[in-house]
């Protein structure tokens, strides 16, 4: 599945369960980030650096991170989980 699709449908599942998180998660898309496959198969949230991203490094991501979807980590790993099905 494409990114632009995982993100639709990440988003959606998300404003169906907690605005914020929704509106956290399209800041993160906005800045840089993709939904890719884990080696275990499944999917995470992983930031790109450089011109494609407004993120500066590794440090940068954590911070917003963990202040903006580290509260929903719980919601968010189930949300991720449902992009698979």
């Amino acid at each position: 599945m494409s990114d632009p699709y995982l993100w639709s449908k990440l988003i959606n599942l998300a404003y169906q369960r907690d605005t914020l998180l929704a509106r956290n998660l399209e800041g993160f898309r906005a800045e840089g980030t993709n939904i890719v496959k884990s080696k275990n198969n499944k999917y995470v949230l992983r930031p790109t650096y450089g011109e494609e991203s407004s993120w500066q490094d590794e440090e940068d991501y954590r911070k917003y991170a963990d202040k903006f979807l580290k509260p929903y980590k719980d919601l968010l790993v189930e949300l991720l989980g449902m992009l698979g099905e």
